[in-house]
C-alpha cells in the first residue's frame, strides 16, 4: 500500500499529463511508480531525465536490467 496516492492518467493535467503521454507512447502504459511521482511533475520529470541519462551509460542493457532486478530483490520489491 503506497503512502502517497497514485495520480491516475485520466486525472492528470498540465505537465504531468504531458509526461504521462510520453510514458504511454514509450512504454505502453503509465506504471504505478510513475503515477505516484505524477503528484509532483518536477519529481517525475527529474526522475525521467535522470533515468534517461543513466541509460546512455556504458553498461549494456542486459547488465543494467540484472542490476535493477537484484536491487529490487534486495529492497524487497514485489514487482
Amino acid at each position: 500500500m503506497s503512502r502517497i496516492p497514485p495520480l491516475a492518467p485520466d486525472q492528470a493535467t498540465g505537465k504531468t499529463k504531458e509526461l504521462y503521454d510520453g510514458l504511454q507512447k514509450k512504454l505502453g502504459k503509465v506504471f504505478n511508480i510513475f503515477q505516484v511521482m505524477g503528484n509532483s511533475p518536477a519529481t517525475l520529470q527529474g526522475y525521467l531525465q535522470f533515468s534517461g541519462a543513466l541509460g546512455g551509460g556504458s553498461l549494456d542493457p542486459k547488465l543494467r536490467e540484472s542490476i535493477a532486478v537484484l536491487t529490487g530483490e534486495i529492497n524487497g520489491c514485489h514487482y
